[in-house]
């Protein structure tokens, strides 16, 4: 029998783990990144290991296996400082059934708001529409959609939905 996940944050010990995960999300889900495959793989380990440090990444552990991150770019100035952006949400396909994305995103928001982070934005392809549910069902709104946010290839693009909690 499998273990609830353990949530918590990524050290630089986890950057093994941490870029295998990263680069699995961009090649089962490239539409879903900002990212290409071929532009993360680049990144050597060192790469990582500051991302790990600079940003709050969390990984949701399954049997000692990371099988989900999320990660949060607090605004570094002063006016906007309260607030920042979600980014690179992936759960291994075969957990998604398991409720470790709703347990990332209850840590993240517990983690921010003893940060005194009171706004979380993030933006969302719109074809990912089981993502904008969990969204929605966390408590996110959407404030506004961005045309051509992606490009996906020479002649086609994706929009993003953008949408934000206030915690």
């Amino acid at each position: 029998m499998e273990s609830l996940p353990l949530i918590r944050r990524l050290e630089k010990n986890d950057v093994k783990d941490y870029r295998e995960i990263r680069l699995e999300s961009l090649h089962t889900n490239p539409e879903a990144f900002g990212m290409t495959y071929e532009e993360e793989s680049a990144h050597n380990e060192q790469d990582f290991i500051i991302r790990i440090t600079d940003s709050l990444i969390l990984g949701a552990y399954f049997n000692n296996k990371l099988v989900g991150t999320i990660e949060f770019q607090r605004n570094n100035k002063y006016k906007t400082s309260h607030k920042g952006t979600i980014w690179g949400f992936y759960v291994k396909q075969s957990y998604r059934s398991l409720k470790i994305g709703e347990k990332l995103i209850e840590k993240l928001i517990i983690l921010l708001k003893e940060s005194n982070v009171k706004q979380i934005s993030l933006s969302v392809v719109e074809e990912n529409v089981s993502a904008i549910y969990l969204y929605k069902k966390m408590g996110f709104g959407i404030y506004g959609k961005e045309p051509m946010s992606l490009k996906a290839d020479e002649k086609t693009y994706v929009n993003d939905v953008l949408m934000c909690m206030i915690i």
